[in-house]
């Protein structure tokens, strides 16, 4: 043997076998027999075919974290583009259905690494250390009683199943808005958000203009009439929109024209009467809102007019379709603290008493 530099000593915490291999060899030429994960980097004792529990918990602690971690970038992204008034088309529903999709396959592989025990396989675990052995990657030091290795200690942790439970349980909640909008067969409205509008919710009207305002202010004072599907008479309803106040300067970073979308939100009449019925919004809104000029600003005056059509659903639909996406929300915090649990379990696995 040339050099032992690249040899590292192992006792075994089972058996107190000795022994030692070679580190650079083992990684390129072999690879270990610990289940369905590779869940150590070093050969098991060929005495006994343990496998260290610091090393398996370290693996396990260091998978568990990379899917929270990747759970968490995932949610918070789908989340945060769902929430936005501005991302049409991107519905709860939609975003529930990729994150439960999403959830599931964490959830399982966070069961199959939390389950994964290398040392169910301590015979066969032995048998390619001693191949191991015969290929000179691995010296057997100090021998000693096998029997000692009854006395085992498990590498899956008691804790793990409530936590997988609670993950389920949350990765189930996750669901919440498209199983709610899948078995309603509510009607929506792509051009709106939510897409589920009912008597009673309140209406996201987007308008088709667009205004060049200084840092997106602007203000307006709408109007609005709510035509019903086979009714002759319009009906007044309640409107707002932005309230934004500017005064004589405004100051930031940038103080620059940006292309800034026009809303208002209409209240649609808490009448029963209108589920399931079409009606026709009429919005007339004057607007005033800072222009860049020069090195400040002008304010510019204008009206703006948009009819759109909407078909409602049952009463307050709309606000029970955002109380599902609060359910899919909280199913990914549910599913979140499933894995940082199992995170943290996994690092009490050296610490568990052994069996006798």
């Amino acid at each position: 043997m040339a050099s032992r530099r690249t040899w590292m000593e192992r006792t075994c915490y089972c058996c107190r076998a000795e022994y030692s291999f070679d580190t650079i060899e083992y990684g390129k030429r072999t690879i270990p027999v610990v289940g369905w994960f590779r869940l150590t980097g070093e050969p098991a004792c060929p005495e006994c075919g343990w496998v260290s529990l610091v090393m398996i918990a370290g693996r396990k602690r260091a998978i568990h974290a990379s899917l929270t971690v990747g759970w968490l970038g995932v949610a918070g992204v789908v989340g945060a583009i769902a929430a936005h008034p501005w991302a049409v088309g991107f519905s709860y529903s939609t975003a529930s259905l990729i994150l439960g999709i999403f959830g599931v396959a964490v959830c399982l592989w966070h069961a199959a690494v939390a389950l994964s025990d290398p040392n169910r396989l301590r015979e066969k675990n032995a048998r390619e250390s001693v191949r191991l052995e015969k290929l000179g990657l691995l010296e057997l030091d100090l021998e000693t009683d096998s029997d000692l290795a009854e006395r085992v200690r498990p590498a899956v942790s008691r804790w793990a199943y409530p936590l997988l439970v609670l993950g389920a349980i949350g990765v189930l909640f996750t669901f919440g808005a498209f199983a709610l909008k899948a078995t309603s067969g509510w009607a929506e409205n792509p051009s709106t958000k939510p897409e589920i509008v009912g008597p009673a919710d309140t209406l996201h009207v987007w308008f088709p203009q667009h205004i060049q305002a200084v840092q997106g202010h602007w203000v307006g004072t709408p109007q609005a009439v709510l035509l019903v599907e086979g009714e002759t008479e319009p009906i007044s309803v309640p409107v707002t929109a932005s309230k934004d106040t500017w005064g004589n300067t405004i100051s930031g970073k940038s103080v620059s024209n940006t292309r800034t979308p026009l809303w208002a939100d209409v209240r649609v009449p808490a009448d029963p009467r209108l589920a399931g019925k079409k009606v026709e919004v009429r919005i007339d809104m004057p607007i005033q809102y800072p222009t860049e000029a020069g090195r400040g600003f002008n304010n510019v005056d204008d009206e703006v007019s948009t009819t759109q059509v909407f078909t409602l659903a049952d009463q307050k639909a709309g606000g029970l379709y955002f109380a599902s996406f609060f359910f899919t929300a909280m199913g990914a915090l549910l599913a979140t603290l499933c894995g940082v649990g199992l995170w943290v379990v996994s690092g009490w696995l050296p610490c568990v008493p052994r069996r006798r």
